[in-house]
């Protein structure tokens, strides 16, 4: 889209995409200084949760998995990239076959 139009929607969008990533990034600079508060719903298996005074200073801390629970198991990386890579043979052997039947024909 062109035009006058294109024009307020494009600055529509690049005001309020500078307004959002700032938001953004001043949270997130909160949260690496210690200054937001952390909501009740992380209180997950990574929160270390403390009783008292210290409660009120409850941080969240992130543990990756190990590298062998995200090779393995039936949501892992191993049967994703497999299926991939069998998703592109197929594409490659189909493309193949459809293209030679047009030259053909």
């Amino acid at each position: 889209m062109g035009g006058l139009i294109g024009g307020v929607g494009q600055r529509m969008l690049t005001g309020v995409a500078k307004k959002t990533a700032g938001e953004f990034f001043a949270a997130v600079d909160d949260v690496l200084h210690g200054r937001a508060a952390v909501p009740a719903a992380a209180s997950t298996a990574g929160t270390a949760a403390v009783s008292g005074a210290e409660g009120a200073a409850q941080q969240t801390v992130f543990e990756a998995p190990g590298a062998k629970a995200a090779l393995q198991g039936p949501g892992g990386f191993v049967p994703g990239a497999l299926v991939g890579a069998a998703a592109a043979l197929i594409g490659v052997v189909v493309g193949g076959w459809l293209s030679g039947r047009r030259r053909r024909g």
